[in-house]
């Protein structure tokens, strides 16, 4: 399998562990596992991931729309964005940024 890096933006821990496994499961490369726009950033900076998999409501002062659109004013990363959330208001939010896709 290609040495592809994810990292998991996920302030619910029960989700980053499922996503940790899935990920392992796939045999990619787990990067890291953050849950706040601040620390999602830094590790960023450090190691760039191939694919950030994006909880749209995390800690931190930007959530995870806002933090998409700050990513890709530097990098095009590709951004998955997950969320248990279906309303329109963040659906159309979320796809006015550069995101891969967004599942619910």
């Amino acid at each position: 399998m290609a040495n592809i890096k994810i990292l998991i933006v996920e302030d619910e821990p029960l989700y980053a562990d499922q996503l940790e496994i899935l990920v392992d499961k796939l045999e990619y490369e787990h990067l890291a596992t953050v849950d706040n726009s601040r620390d999602a950033l830094a590790c960023i900076a450090k190691e760039m991931p191939d694919l950030i998999l994006m909880d749209v409501h995390i800690q931190g002062e930007y959530d995870g729309i806002e933090l998409t659109e700050i990513i890709h004013q530097k990098q095009l990363i590709p951004i998955i964005f997950i969320t248990s959330l279906q309303d329109e208001l963040t659906f159309n939010r979320a796809s006015r940024t550069k995101a891969v896709n967004f599942i619910v």
